[in-house]
């Protein structure tokens, strides 16, 4: 076990520690040294961003994946012992190739872009969209992602705006719901399993390839997924290798969701070290998380904060409302355009959403169902470059009890509501896939930003 793998077990591990320690070990495991990036403005709304990856590397991954194919290749015709490495590095390279560019875009590529894109303060809008990819045997992979630049806002003394937030409801029964709530959830957590993977809960994983189940496939070769343990009706070998283990546990496995996961281009079975580095457990909701995301202390800011979700005026709850206001007023102070491809991008995501409510065909049949879809997604748009730029500009950083504290607010319908803009994919055809741990702090630092707008606006 090498030191990063170890400060992964334990450091990750402690609640109680500053959240710039927290910062400071994402940092050091994600700054590899074999993956190099670089960023190229192609135009003022485009430019693309390069990662390569170190041929040193490509060259074990290449390696492992020919004594790979060698162990599990039966040809036909051809007798097993005539299967020599030799064998396969002529007949089967092409197709290793291919299969290690998926492999190492899902495994380190990915998260690595997402990282570097944010230690730079690149502003961007959508997803990066992946452009070219080569690999080449003896030489570097390389990935190369168009982006769609968003233009430098002036972000102005927003901390003084006047702001008055939507009041709550007065009806007593609010408050009775609200007690309701604590009271059955404090119940569920009573009757919880501590520290033990069941299903529903959100876990984050560590994974390293390792070289015949022993040793990592090099130093520093470990990436962090988060990964929904959904009720499915389709059987998950990944969902079975975590159900039932607990935090802190370590496995060496072959598992097949990880192969199909990483690569399903070729038939794979690599051996990985995998560690369960923390659990957000579904069968409660966390009141202490709930309070750290909300930097609220006492159990009265408690019940006051629940109200916004419980208080609706128009179908609308008090904590959107506040949002919506809130967002509204920086808008308006703030004036920009964006590309048409942004809002075509938010227009695509909506429509995505919208697809899987079961009204949406009452809904798509309404007179101005496209010209709503529109001007939501152009407001969307607007409202997410906004603010990135305000997390770049206060330095809005997100640390692993944020991302816990987000995930915490997926656990109940009611929740989600505290959760201005939706939550990342992570199905694919029917089953749950993995995060990387990049990609969702992106989703997090957002709603993180929100929260951070609308105290500063309401604490005057």
């Amino acid at each position: 076990m090498d030191a990063l793998t170890s400060s992964l077990d334990y450091e990750l591990l402690d609640t109680n520690q500053q959240a710039g320690d927290s910062d400071q070990l994402f940092l050091e495991l994600y700054s590899k040294e074999f993956l190099y990036f670089e960023f190229i403005p192609i135009a003022k709304d485009k430019g693309q961003a390069i990662i390569n990856v170190h041929q040193d590397v490509t060259a074990l991954f290449i390696e492992l994946a020919l004594q790979d194919q060698q162990k599990i290749l039966r040809p036909s015709g051809i007798d097993q012992q005539n299967v020599t490495h030799a064998f396969i590095k002529e007949h089967y390279t092409n197709s290793i190739i291919n299969h290690l560019k998926e492999f190492l875009l899902k495994f380190c590529v990915i998260d690595f872009l997402y990282q570097q894109l944010e230690k730079n303060k690149i502003s961007f809008g959508g997803n990066p969209i992946l452009h070219s990819c080569s690999l080449i045997h003896n030489s570097k992979a390389q990935y190369v992602f168009d982006l769609y630049l968003t233009e430098e806002i002036s972000i102005g003394e927003w901390k003084l705006f006047p702001f008055k937030a939507p009041k709550r409801k007065n009806y007593k029964d609010l408050d009775k719901q609200v007690e309701y709530f604590i009271a059955e959830e404090l119940a569920n957590a009573e009757k919880s399993t501590a520290d033990t993977v069941c299903l529903h809960d959100w876990i984050l994983f560590s994974l390293t390839p390792l070289v015949q189940d022993e040793q990592p496939l090099a130093k520093s070769l470990t990436t962090l997924y988060w990964f929904k343990m959904a009720d499915e009706e389709i059987e998950s070998p990944l969902k079975e290798l975590f159900l039932g283990k607990k935090v802190h546990s370590t496995m060496i496995t072959h598992n097949q969701g990880l192969q199909n996961f990483l690569s399903n281009s070729l038939v794979s079975d690599y051996g990985f070290k995998v560690t369960i580095i923390a659990i957000v457990q579904h069968q409660y909701v966390c009141f202490n998380q709930l309070k750290s995301f909300f930097k609220i202390k006492t159990q009265k800011d408690l019940h006051k904060k629940l109200i916004e979700i419980f208080s609706y005026r128009n179908d609308i709850s008090q904590r959107r409302a506040t949002v919506e206001e809130a967002l509204k007023i920086l808008m308006n102070k703030h004036i920009f355009s964006i590309s048409d491809q942004l809002v075509s991008i938010e227009k695509n995501e909506i429509l995505s959403s919208i697809k899987q409510i079961s009204d949406y065909n009452v809904y798509k049949r309404q007179a101005d169902f496209n010209t709503r879809v529109h001007e939501l997604a152009f407001k969307h748009a607007h409202e997410k470059v906004l603010i990135d730029q305000i997390i770049y500009n206060e330095k809005i950083t997100v640390n692993l009890q944020d991302m816990k504290d987000y995930l915490n607010l997926t656990k109940r319908p009611r929740l989600k509501d505290f959760l201005y803009f939706d939550l990342p994919k992570t199905e694919l055809d029917g089953q749950q896939i993995p995060i990387s741990l990049q990609q969702l702090k992106k989703y997090c630092a957002r709603e993180k930003a929100i929260n951070y707008i609308i105290y500063h606006l309401t604490k005057k």
